[in-house]
């Protein structure tokens, strides 16, 4: 009878211990949400970017490329660094889809891409994303 009391308490500490851990990886989870949430809401109140921009030139072509760290939530990215010209083409890299339709911000200066739904298991990466401009007027 001993054996069998302690083989039920045995197995009964390693379920608690089990529960406890999926329980411990879940507020961990939901704790690095909520900070990431609270990331982005404070970097949006001090009006940081979350747009990173780097060029590469190869002979007279030059390509700039915008690196989002955030995924624009109403579709509409604004790139305020760059001035488009008629031929001014955006793409995303590792998105095999044609170049994405922009309007000019005019006065205020730099491009809105309209960026349409993309289903999860289309997007290239899940942290930060990467939009290739060409044809830029060059300053």
């Amino acid at each position: 009878m001993f054996e069998v009391a302690s083989i039920l308490t045995c197995g009964i500490r390693d379920l608690f211990e089990y529960a406890l851990y999926k329980f411990t990886l879940y507020l961990l989870t939901y704790l690095v949400y909520l900070l990431s949430c609270l990331i982005d809401a404070v970097l949006q109140r001090m009006n940081c970017s979350t747009v990173r921009y780097t060029s590469k030139q190869r002979g007279s072509d030059t390509s700039v490329y915008a690196i989002l760290l955030a995924w624009p939530k109403d579709g509409q990215l604004i790139l305020g660094a760059v001035s488009a010209t008629a031929h001014t083409m955006v793409t995303m890299l590792g998105y095999e889809a044609q170049s994405f339709k922009w309007d000019s911000r005019g006065a205020l200066g730099g491009i809105i891409v309209h960026v349409p739904a993309i289903p999860n298991n289309e997007m290239p990466c899940r942290w930060a994303w990467v939009f290739k401009l060409i044809n830029l007027a060059l300053s």
